[in-house]
């Protein structure tokens, strides 16, 4: 949550983040599928209650003590602000029986609507979530360079693709998203080089550690 915090008050225009589903049934954010337990040992979050993970300490040195937020507590932070919020469905390799019907249910509860997208490496469990809500804005992850991947896209009811960045340089890929309608927002580009040559090309949004940066970057082509 203080990563959160502080990308709000750097302005950035939205988030990504990771979910997992506890033994319980609750949506958890963390990028692992494991963490470590008070007595050093390492255990997977899809055995876990929320109650098991209420002990455990994500904080360093720098941060202190830190635990891992539920994906409400998220929804609770962005809900006042105009932010979009990205959540990456972790089902692969651990898999989580169950967690579509989690995130459908989530996501009517969020207060968040149209702001909301839902992304993963699993295209299958992206589906399945189209499926129990239509309305839901997916957007497949994928880092191998792809041919035509706004077909892809059409084909399996998405909105927007979200490749590694590298793969954008090859010719016409984001001239070939415009076309079709699709968005392309790139991950995860920490490079100004690279910030500058996507938004002089025209990327719908750039996934980075370092938003502040990046939206300076953006500025300077705006001229603000």
């Amino acid at each position: 949550m203080a990563a959160f915090l502080l990308a709000v008050a750097d302005g950035a225009d939205g988030i990504e983040l990771d979910v997992h589903l506890t033994a319980d049934g609750r949506l958890v954010v963390r990028h692992d599928p494991t963490v470590t337990l008070p007595d050093g040992s390492t255990a997977l979050i899809r055995d876990l209650t929320l109650r098991d993970l209420d002990g455990v300490d994500v904080g360093d040195d720098a941060s202190g003590a830190l635990r891992i937020p539920e994906l409400r507590e998220v929804f609770d932070l962005l809900t006042p602000t105009a932010m979009t919020l990205n959540v990456e469905v972790k089902n692969r390799p651990v898999l989580y029986g169950g967690i579509e019907d989690a995130l459908v249910a989530a996501h009517r509860a969020s207060g968040m609507g149209e702001r909301l997208a839902y992304s993963s490496f699993n295209h299958v469990t992206l589906v399945a979530l189209r499926e129990r809500d239509p309305s839901l804005s997916i957007a497949p992850l994928y880092e191998e360079a792809l041919v035509d991947p706004w077909v892809y896209a059409r084909h399996i009811g998405a909105d927007a693709m979200h490749p590694y960045y590298a793969t954008l340089g090859l010719p016409g890929m984001i001239e070939g998203f415009k076309e079709a309608g699709i968005a392309v927002r790139a991950w995860t580009v920490n490079d100004p080089a690279e910030w500058r040559a996507l938004v002089r090309a025209g990327i719908d949004a750039i996934i980075t550690d370092d938003p502040a940066a990046a939206i300076a970057v953006r500025n300077e082509k705006e001229g603000r």
